[in-house]
């Protein structure tokens, strides 16, 4: 599932987890937040934040906070020292979550990301 977060403009998505059988293991759930040019986030009340057509940001820095929220219904033989560990487009390393052990992992990681032309 997926949604637009009204109290800040952003994006709440549930991605699948499956297994190496791309069986259905469990949802991993993200949030992207769309930040203003002083990094603070993007609300409705922002109004000279929201653009009508993407090509209005060509040539402009774009900035977000990707948060890895958490991850539900994992299946128990697989529920200790559980992480989500991802790359971004250009980034050289891995950025890592912390170590949970649950079925129902909440990590809360946040890592800001700034596109510039």
């Amino acid at each position: 599932s997926s949604g637009i977060n009204a109290e800040y403009g952003g994006v709440e998505e549930s991605i699948i987890v499956t297994d190496y059988e791309a069986k259905e293991r469990g949802y991993l759930q993200i949030e992207i937040v769309p930040l203003k040019p002083d990094l603070s986030p993007i609300t409705d009340d922002d109004d000279e934040f929201f653009i009508e057509d993407p090509s209005e940001l060509i040539g402009k820095s774009l900035s977000y906070d990707l948060k890895i929220v958490g991850a539900k219904g994992l299946p128990s033989k697989i529920s200790q020292d559980v992480y989500c560990d991802f790359k971004m487009y250009l980034d050289e390393n891995y950025s890592k979550t912390e170590l949970v052990s649950s079925m129902n992992p909440d990590w809360n990681y946040s890592k800001q990301y700034t596109h510039r032309p």
